[in-house]
């Protein structure tokens, strides 16, 4: 296939937006973005520490709900943060088994609430 003749391309603007990702980058170094995106994770686990279900009625000492073991943990690359189940068990039910219907509770909370996530990273950027 060949190029398509009808397309056009806009270049204006891009020596601006290249100035401007150039300043970001001068400014950022990897404990300060770990940071940013620290921010981010951490408002999702309080959030996802706040959903109503999935609760029992079970009440022993060592019973731990799903609810309170969401958490967040920084990755093997030192810089990103993973947010997610504490139990091994979580995930089965996030995503379902062949077993069990799907019940998910992490993607449709940060959906619905992904542009405060990305605002207060923003806002740390910022600072």
């Amino acid at each position: 296939m060949g190029f398509h003749s009808g397309v056009s391309v806009e270049t204006d603007g891009f020596g601006e937006f290249e100035e401007t990702l150039a300043q970001y980058l001068e400014k950022m170094d990897d404990s300060s973005i770990s940071a940013i995106l620290k921010t981010g994770a951490d408002a999702l686990v309080q959030d996802l520490l706040r959903l109503p279900s999935p609760r029992s009625n079970i009440s022993k000492g060592s019973y731990t709900h799903l609810i309170d073991v969401f958490s967040d943990r920084q990755s093997a690359d030192g810089v990103s943060w993973e947010v997610g189940w504490g139990k091994w068990y979580g995930p089965y039910v996030e995503s379902g088994t062949s077993r069990s219907k799907a019940n998910p509770h992490m993607k449709p909370l940060f959906e619905r609430n992904k542009e405060r996530y990305y605002s207060k990273m923003i806002d740390q950027f910022e600072k």
